[in-house]
Order: structure tokens, then sequence, then C-alpha cells
């Protein structure tokens, strides 16, 4: 019965919805595997359909959002759905923070997915996030949904495969239809130190070792 009402949801919501489900998911990672992440989906619905309508789909309803996405690893912070009345386009957005990486995979609303962190040569670290095609994720979709990913790692980037590159942020947008293409999203960086010490530190003890320098040689000349 269970299978049949996901179901008739699915049928239902292809029939109705005009426009394609856009995902953007950005997320930051801190050095010790715990971070944030804001999601955020939009989809472009027909007039004759009110809100309540698309609200029967978890990713369009706050409750549903938030059991998906709370778990023993993530606690959402924030939850917002809304529709914006002047393009008739619906939102759904969730701040969530994690305390491992890792783990992301074995919350609900990231089922499937494979989030992991490696230790890579030369002191490095390798990250790996693989996805799944949008369609059979969401249940819906036609192949020219815009998905976006965003990545800011604790580290100097040494490679990626992003389609874009920011210092330690990486930017990866496509299609839906493209999703086997990107099927992993990868990176190998460099972790920063826990505690980097500014260059003007270094500059003022080479001031004041040269005064020093000066000073005794001054001396021993008298």
């Amino acid at each position: 019965m269970r299978i049949f009402k996901i179901a008739s949801l699915i049928i239902a919501g292809t029939l109705f919805l005009s426009g394609c489900l856009n995902y953007d998911q950005n997320t930051i990672v801190k050095a010790d595997g715990s971070g944030e992440m804001y999601l955020h989906c939009w989809i472009k619905v027909t007039e004759q359909y009110d809100s309540a309508s698309l609200t029967k789909f978890a990713l369009f309803n706050k409750d549903s959002l938030g059991n998906i996405f709370t778990s023993r690893f993530t606690e959402v912070e924030k939850i917002y759905v809304y529709k914006m009345n002047q393009d008739s386009v619906f939102h759904s957005k969730v701040h969530l923070s994690f305390t491992h990486f890792d783990s992301l995979g074995l919350v609900r609303g990231f089922k499937n997915f494979n989030f992991s962190f490696s230790r890579g040569p030369g002191n490095t670290i390798i990250f790996s996030h693989v996805i799944n095609p949008f369609p059979s994720v969401f249940g819906i979709g036609r192949g020219d949904e815009e998905i976006s990913y965003t990545y800011s790692l604790p580290g100097e980037i040494v490679k990626h495969n992003a389609t874009g590159q920011k210092k330690n942020n990486l930017y990866w947008k496509f299609k839906s239809s493209d999703v086997e293409r990107f099927q992993t999203l990868t990176a190998t960086y460099r972790p920063f130190k826990l505690e980097e010490t500014p260059k003007w530190i270094y500059y003022i003890a080479l001031s004041v070792l040269l005064i020093v320098t000066i000073f005794l040689l001054r001396s021993k000349r008298r």
C-alpha cells in the first residue's frame, strides 16, 4: 500500500510539473570532518495547481525534510519551503550541520550516495562524493535539470575533476543528463596546518634578530 501511494504521487507529479526539478548543494568541510551543508531545490509549476499539491512531495514538505535529514550525525538548522508568486517557482531550502562527513551516506536523505575521505600519497586527503542519476533519486526528471555542487575543502587543492575552482572552493555544474559523466565528484587536497603562523610573525622575528645582531656587533667594536 505504501509503495502504491508513493508511485501515485510520482505519477501525479509528472502530470502537473511543467518545469524541471533543479538542485544545488553547497558544503563546507572543516579539518576535523565536521561541517555544514546548504541544500536548495526549485521547480516551476503550472498555474492551475496550488502549493498544497506540491507539498505532498518529501522535498517540498517541511516535516518530511526534517525527518529525512535528521540523524545522529546531522542536525537540521533551518528549513524553508516557499513559492515565488511572480514566476510560479517553488523552492525548498535546508541548512544542516554534520559531525562526520564520512557518515552522511547513512542519512536517509542521502541514501545510496557515498561520501568519503581517504589518505592519499604525500600527506594528502582524497575527497569523494558518488552521486546517483537524478531522476532515479527524486522520482521525476526530464534530463535538462540544473545540478550544482560546491565544496569548500580544508586544504590546498592538488587535483580535481570539478568544472570550476576558486582557491579551496570547487564547483561542479551540469545537467541531470550528464550525471553519469560526473558520477563521482573527487578531489585531492593537502590539509592546511591547524595553526599556520602568519608571515608577519616571521618578519618581526627577523627584524628583532637583525637589531640584536647589529647591537652585538657595535658592542664588540667598543
